[in-house]
């Protein structure tokens, strides 16, 4: 099954290509941090959405995501895992521990 032009609604109806920068490839990501995360903007405290993905900056096998409030229109950076007191992620250790 060839997968190439297939498209993803967004919330606001708006439709998502693979054209998009940030949906290529391949991320890991810990859905515990992800979602604590989207929990609250920073600004005003409101739920947020993946569906307002903007930008994304790649950092090994993880990477930022920057996610737009639809209430108060704050971009948002979402780690897709913990984060060292540098930036670095935490992946690369978390992935050798499982072994």
């Amino acid at each position: 099954m060839d997968c190439a032009g297939d498209t993803a609604s967004t919330s606001n109806g708006g439709w998502i290509t693979d054209e998009q920068p940030w949906m290529e490839g391949r991320r890991t990501i810990e859905l515990a941090v992800v979602l604590s995360s989207l929990k609250a903007c920073s600004n005003c405290g409101e739920k947020i959405s993946l569906s307002n993905i903007e930008d994304e900056t790649r950092m090994g096998l993880g990477s930022i995501l920057y996610v737009r409030c639809e209430i108060c229109l704050e971009v948002n950076a979402i780690a897709s895992g913990k984060r060292h007191a540098n930036p670095c992620m935490d992946m690369t250790g978390d992935a050798s521990k499982s072994r």
